[in-house]
């Protein structure tokens, strides 16, 4: 005689292992998903088959245009006067899996990259020509990064600098 217990349990198992075959994923998103370690696949938006305890989502990405702010970078121009600069960067990932295979955390790579190309630029300008060079400026910083990020499945969208330089007389500053 079989029990009514062991049918609810294999129903319950039943149910189980569909409910965790299945991911949703958010509009927007995407996911990327390792098998045994390794990067498999990416799923899109929406309802995703996968296969219960052997796949794994290793991240969920964000496909919407990103901002990020570098504060206060300090630098000496070509003549050594001190200036300092902030930059906004806007970027969308274009390729989760790419990125994830590649850099891993993007946002601090890309905090790093620009950074150091904003700091190198700015030691490479002279201070008279800081007022003039302030388009080209966002141009240089933006072919400097994007010969990078495109390597890693990022796209950009905008590279803002602005130059705060100090003043010419250090009294200026106090009155």
């Amino acid at each position: 005689m079989e029990s009514p217990l062991l049918y609810v349990f294999l129903g319950l198992l039943v149910v189980l292992v569909a409910w965790s075959s299945i991911r949703f994923v958010r509009p927007g998103h995407v996911a990327v998903v390792t098998r045994r370690g390794r990067l498999h696949r990416t799923l899109r938006p929406g309802l995703n088959p996968v296969v219960p305890l052997l796949d794994r989502i290793a991240a969920h990405v964000d496909q919407a245009d990103q901002e990020l702010r570098l504060s206060h970078q300090a630098a000496l121009t070509r003549d050594g006067h001190p200036v300092a600069a902030t930059a906004t960067v806007r970027y969308r990932i274009v390729d989760a899996r790419t990125t994830l295979a590649t850099i891993g955390n993007h946002r601090s790579a890309l905090t790093e990259l620009a950074g150091n190309a904003l700091r190198l630029l700015l030691e490479d300008v002279s201070h008279e020509e800081i007022p003039a060079t302030r388009g080209q400026l966002d141009d240089r910083v933006w072919s400097v990064i994007d010969e990078s990020v495109t390597r890693w499945g990022v796209q950009l969208v905008a590279v803002e600098v602005t130059i705060r330089r100090p003043p010419e007389n250090p009294r200026e500053g106090t009155e």
